[in-house]
């Protein structure tokens, strides 16, 4: 199964990266099981989310733990924005 991830602004400063794809051996993983995965691959990761929120979507949405993560699914992670 391949995922697709993205590390937008700052967050990218800390993961090294701004966009990739993880294969994953398994068929069956939720969105929990997958942020550690990640988590565990980019350690920088956890560095950024100790400083400030970070949101994560999937698939442009915001899923629940449990969400089951299918092949070709898209996982974002961006900082929180401001305006005015």
């Amino acid at each position: 199964m391949k995922v697709h991830v993205k590390f937008l602004a700052a967050v990218s400063d800390y993961t090294g990266v701004y966009k990739t794809e993880i294969e994953l051996d398994e068929e069956e993983y939720t969105f929990n099981k997958i942020l550690d995965f990640i988590r565990e691959k980019y350690p920088g990761l956890k560095e950024i989310e100790a400083k400030i929120p970070i949101i994560i979507l999937l698939n442009g949405r915001k899923p629940k733990p449990d969400t089951r993560v299918q092949d070709g699914d898209k996982i974002a992670f961006l900082p929180p924005t401001s305006g005015g």
